[in-house]
């Protein structure tokens, strides 16, 4: 049974934080070890950041397509483990 408040869903586990979530009616548990938690809030405030810049200067479609190419390469790589 899931509950309401994120206090009622979390509970610790060891070194691993698990939450009870639910998304379109399909129920399921994270864990997340307080490391992951924090790289994980790190990297979405450097999203928003990033959005806020894209917003408020418009995009550069050079830089842009620059760090694709480098972060699609980077994302092969590690796929085929090299």
């Amino acid at each position: 049974m899931l509950k309401d408040s994120w206090d009622e869903r979390k509970e610790k586990n060891g070194e691993y934080l698990v939450c009870y979530c639910k998304i379109q009616d399909a129920a399921f548990t994270t864990e997340m070890t307080e490391n992951e938690i924090k790289t994980s809030a790190r990297l979405t405030i450097d999203i928003l950041e990033e959005l806020k810049n894209i917003n408020n200067t418009g995009l550069n479609k050079e830089k842009f397509n620059t760090l694709l190419k480098q972060y699609t390469t980077e994302n092969e790589k590690a796929a085929n483990g090299v």
